[in-house]
Order: C-alpha cells, then sequence, then structure tokens
C-alpha cells in the first residue's frame, strides 16, 4: 500500500515536472528572431556545400540552342530513373556519339524522383547539364520540367562552369 502511494506520488511530480519543462521551452523559443521567410520577397540562402537541382546549359560557341547533344549518358546513370531524353532525327548518317548536329527534341527531369546525386553532371561530356545552386521550388502538377524549363540564362551558367572548372583544377 506504502509503495503504491509513494508510485503516485512520484508520477504526479515527474508529469508536473514535465509539464514545467515543456512550457520553459514554449516561452524561450517566444522570445528568439523568427526565421519565417515571405518567399517570393525573400529568397533562401543556400548554404555553401548546397547543390541543387540538374539545369541544362545553354548554347555554346557553336551557337546551338543546346549544349546537349542527346548521348543519353546522364539518362543511363541515373539512379531514380528521372531523366528522359528522345533525341532528334537527323538526316545525317553519322554514327559518332558525340555528332554536333543532334540535340534533345524531349529533355524531361522528374522532380520528384531525381535525388540530387550529380551523377547526371559527372556523366555528361558536353557540360550540357549542370546542378545549379539555386533551390527550384514546384507545384504539383509541375513535377516533371521539360527542357525551356530547365534552361539556365546564359551569364549564370557560364559564371557557374567557370567556377566548376577552377575547382576542378
Amino acid at each position: 500500500m506504502f509503495f503504491s502511494l509513494m508510485k503516485k506520488f512520484f508520477y504526479n511530480i515527474f508529469t508536473v515536472l514535465a509539464l514545467f519543462k515543456g512550457l520553459f521551452i514554449t516561452l524561450s523559443h517566444m522570445f528568439k528572431k523568427k526565421v519565417t521567410l515571405q518567399y517570393p520577397e525573400e529568397k533562401w540562402k543556400t548554404p555553401s556545400g548546397y547543390r541543387g537541382f540538374p539545369r541544362l546549359v545553354p548554347s555554346d560557341k557553336e551557337g546551338r540552342t543546346y549544349r546537349c547533344v542527346s548521348c543519353k549518358l546522364c539518362e543511363a546513370i541515373c539512379p531514380s530513373d528521372a531523366i528522359y531524353i528522345e533525341p532528334n532525327t537527323t538526316e545525317s548518317k553519322s554514327s559518332f556519339l558525340l555528332d554536333m548536329q543532334r540535340y534533345p527534341k524531349v529533355f524531361d527531369i522528374h522532380m520528384g524522383r531525381c535525388i540530387v546525386c550529380g551523377l547526371c553532371e559527372e556523366a555528361c561530356p558536353v557540360e550540357a547539364i549542370t546542378l545549379a545552386e539555386e533551390h527550384i521550388t514546384t507545384k504539383y502538377s509541375q513535377h516533371v520540367r521539360h527542357k525551356n524549363d530547365l534552361l539556365l540564362p546564359k551569364e549564370h551558367s557560364e559564371q557557374l562552369l567557370r567556377k566548376k572548372r577552377a575547382l576542378a583544377l
């Protein structure tokens, strides 16, 4: 009888202490700086190690719209099967893999499947795909990004490629 009364007494004391501990944590957070961002006006500052989502690099010195030559290496190496490429049909009989006349007719990346591993960037022989350091937010209807949506601005892509080449050396 005595032990059951003591057990209830200590149980009630520990319950009240846990309640006060929770209230103390709540009160301490009330006076800290808020971290909520008003998204369209305020952008999220990406950390230095953030890789970002895959994006397409625009034209190179040959004046093509897309740097991609539809070699499909990024599609083959993607572990989550997030990339789909459909090459154009050209009249040239060249069987060379990196034929500069080739370009993707369809280049889609399913952002819901993408695990941001960076293997597509490493596999690309012409630096046509890169991981941009910006955070892409998508609506539910925009999980599949098409080639026009994935194209980086030319100034941003040149700066990003220069930075990555300098890190590689």
